[in-house]
């Protein structure tokens, strides 16, 4: 339930920052990891932005990451998540393309676009701390890290 009301508050703040979305959003869709254009018609939403607040499963939580062009930076810049849950990457009409990849090669979005929808599911026995980047601007900071906490024992999957 916090990282719901953590993952709205997030959502909220962006909106503001990004001036909105508009029917911009709504017309140009996603690329997912696929390179594949995802109507935001087809998805569950918040203000355009196709993110379903109730998608906590037996499999985890998503947390969302979006990014502040104008500062380079990932938002938020550093998760704190278990094993089982989720990372989604999601920008749309970026002035400039962004990506994220973690340095070891774990997880990539591909290359730098300005409309991202990318998502990783962290596994049992993927625990420990990984830091990611923007390739085009890591030089200027932006940079992210994600912290996995093991899954409590009587949590595992069965």
């Amino acid at each position: 339930m916090r990282r719901r009301i953590l993952l709205l508050a997030l959502v909220l703040l962006a909106i503001p920052l990004a001036g909105g979305l508009g029917d911009d959003f709504e017309q140009s869709g996603f690329v997912n990891s696929n390179n594949l254009e995802i109507s935001s018609s087809t998805q569950t939403s918040v203000d355009g932005f196709g993110i379903d607040l109730d998608n906590e499963t037996d499999e985890g939580e998503t947390v969302v990451v979006t990014i502040d062009g104008s500062q380079f930076r990932f938002n938020p810049s550093t998760i704190t998540i278990t094993e089982g849950d989720t990372v989604n990457f999601l920008w749309s009409g970026e002035l400039l393309p962004h990506n994220a990849v973690e340095r070891n090669g774990l997880f990539d979005s591909g290359d730098p676009a300005r409309n991202v929808d990318y998502s990783y599911t962290f596994n049992v026995g993927e625990n420990g701390s990984y830091e990611y980047v923007c390739e085009p601007h890591e030089d200027m900071g932006m940079i992210g890290t994600i912290i996995v906490e093991p899954l409590p024992v009587d949590e595992e999957p069965e």
